[in-house]
């Protein structure tokens, strides 16, 4: 399966078929007001964590297509998204150059970070 934003604020959710050479879109996420600016699969799970310049944090359940939990904050939007590699936290850089640490399983918001210092590594 292939996650993906689109410019009218959805997530859509699209499904290969390897047998028949094709595919098709299996979900439509709708809820963000502006744009996605991160998606991430919780893995071995049908849930996905998305972040906007809507200013929230959302938890969705693919299976039933609807946001479960959602966090919002004041003022600015997110602007990148990642998962820590035990997969307890998710890690949010919003606009205003801070990272907020969020639970997976509870979205609760844990701490916050200032970013004072920000290099992005090719890895090529």
């Amino acid at each position: 399966m292939l996650l993906f934003s689109c410019s009218d604020h959805t997530i859509r959710i699209w499904k290969y078929y390897k047998t028949q050479n094709t595919g098709s879109y299996i979900r439509l996420l709708i809820g963000h007001s502006r744009e996605v600016t991160g998606l991430y699969w919780i893995p071995r799970s049908f849930r996905v964590f998305s972040t906007s310049l809507d200013g929230t944090v959302r938890l969705w359940d693919v299976d039933r297509g609807i946001c479960i939990k959602m966090k919002r904050t004041e003022g600015y939007g997110y602007i990148a998204a990642v998962s820590s590699p035990n997969r307890l936290f998710f890690a949010c850089l919003t606009a205003s150059q801070t990272v907020e640490i969020f639970s997976q399983t509870t979205l609760e918001l844990l701490f916050t970070l200032l970013v004072l210092y920000l290099s992005i590594i090719d890895p090529r």
